[in-house]
């Protein structure tokens, strides 16, 4: 069904996002039977992009981070990448933390994740509840569509993406990131917002 690599099986669909649409996925061939999500780019000007969000996922080895499973072109040539379906849904999702030990222990290992990234100068810059994933009762940061690597000018045009208004630094509102802009104080923002 689709424009799906031969090794994935679509089974159906998720909420399409910003870059891509994504899809609930089994492997086509042998006796693994778990659920994967397949994120499909949408918008070919964004490919830059997507192709930042695979090599931040490369890059980052933390049991709080999305992992990825596999990546590349389906026969119809668009970039995709699939990682582990995580099945407790997303925190936007999730009812408030009755325990308020629960919900700092998630918090800290979402924290942890996020000084993993940034010790490797990664700026993930799209964090909200909508972009965790809980798996296990442990966070999953994901959806790393939007992310920097690397820390330095970053320029936003007027149709590139952008976080959530409500989750995003004041700093990021604007179109052109000035020099100088810490890129990890931004996401450090975003977690106070989360």
């Amino acid at each position: 069904m689709g424009d799906f690599p031969p090794e994935w099986t679509w089974v159906r669909d998720l909420d399409e996002g910003g870059q891509g649409h994504t899809f609930v996925v089994n492997a086509t061939a042998g006796a693994d039977t778990r659920d994967y999500v397949l994120k499909r780019l949408k918008n070919p000007k964004r490919e830059g992009y997507f192709e930042r969000e695979v090599q931040a996922c490369q890059m980052l080895n933390h049991p709080s981070v999305l992992k990825l499973v596999a990546h590349g072109k389906t026969p119809k040539g668009k970039p995709y990448l699939v990682t582990p379906f995580c099945s407790g849904g997303s925190l936007e999702k999730r009812e408030p933390f009755q325990n308020l030990l629960e919900g700092l222990r998630i918090f800290r290992q979402i924290c942890d994740a996020m000084s993993e990234a940034h010790e490797k100068n990664i700026f993930h810059l799209d964090l909200k509840p909508a972009n965790i994933f809980l798996q296990d009762g442990m966070p999953v940061v994901g959806d790393f569509g939007i992310c920097f690597v690397e820390d330095r000018e970053y320029v936003m045009t007027s149709e590139g993406p952008r976080g959530s208004i409500y989750y995003c630094a004041p700093e990021l509102r604007e179109q052109h990131i000035a020099q100088g802009v810490s890129l990890a104080t931004a996401d450090v923002y975003s977690l106070g917002k989360v």
